[in-house]
């Protein structure tokens, strides 16, 4: 775990984690933490998706900063070698990410963090939600593919 240096006049951050999966089989689920307060809250439930981005707009209202991230697989790798394409991510030893579990999160998570996001857009549109660098701010959207090795 990377540990998250305080910033000049950043005296929190709220940092959330979707658990993504069936919301009518409550199987959706989200972590709060506020750094460095170090409050943390779990939830669980079918309707917690809601929850997530009620929650996230109160902090945006309170001017608190806020990161989210999404438990699942959100960018496929396309290597060079096509008889690579379909295996294992970097680090993630031998279990492709196109298994059934890695597929099914990742279509699952794909189209919660474009619902999340439009969401939290609607209820809160306001030119100061900027992605990050890495997701990429851009009038075109940019795509990273990590290249892999053979």
């Amino acid at each position: 775990m990377t540990a998250v240096r305080e910033t000049p006049g950043m005296h929190q951050l709220a940092v959330y984690c979707a658990d993504v999966g069936s919301i009518k089989q409550g199987n959706f689920g989200l972590v709060r933490k506020e750094v460095p307060a170090g409050e943390v809250e779990r939830h669980r439930g079918g309707t917690e998706i809601l929850g997530l981005v009620d929650t996230v707009v109160q902090d945006l209202a309170a001017s608190v900063p806020v990161a989210l991230g999404f438990e699942c697989p959100l960018f496929v790798p396309v290597p060079e070698d096509p008889s690579s394409l379909g295996a294992a991510r970097p680090g993630e030893r031998t279990r492709p990410w196109s298994a059934g579990a890695g597929t099914g999160a990742l279509t699952t998570g794909l189209v919660q963090a474009a619902w999340v996001l439009t969401e939290l857009r609607n209820r809160w549109p306001s030119n100061r939600v900027m992605p990050t660098p890495s997701v990429g701010h851009s009038q075109r959207p940019r795509v990273d593919i990590p290249r892999m090795r053979a």
